[in-house]
């Protein structure tokens, strides 16, 4: 009878990519999957500036928003904390990131 040998496969997760290492990134264990919730589109103008600050922030000072522009909130969870993020919304995008809603998938800084 042929050996076999056990091997250990990662699951493949979609990454979402981060270009800066964000504050709100702290208290997330990123080697685990991110559970998304629910896609959201909101217009900037809509967000209050805690939101924003909270959202954009990072060790440099603060990622760009576009004024008046459609984004998508990425809504995700992981061990009950809630991660959102801002994505700018197009057609495609959109349809993308709503496939996801419900699926696993993983956090990757690109750029510390």
């Amino acid at each position: 009878m042929p050996k076999t040998t056990k091997t250990s496969q990662k699951p493949f997760f979609y990454k979402i990519k981060f270009s800066k290492k964000f504050h709100k990134l702290k208290p997330f264990d990123l080697n685990k999957p991110f559970k998304v919730l629910d896609v959201l589109i909101v217009n900037s103008l809509e967000l209050s500036k805690e939101f924003l600050a909270y959202d954009t922030a990072y060790d440099g000072g603060y990622y760009p928003i576009r004024p008046k522009t459609d984004y998508l909130m990425l809504i995700l969870e992981q061990d009950g904390k809630l991660l959102t993020t801002l994505r700018y919304r197009t057609p495609a995008k959109e349809r993308f990131y709503r496939s996801l809603i419900g699926e696993k998938v993983g956090v990757k800084i690109t750029r510390p």
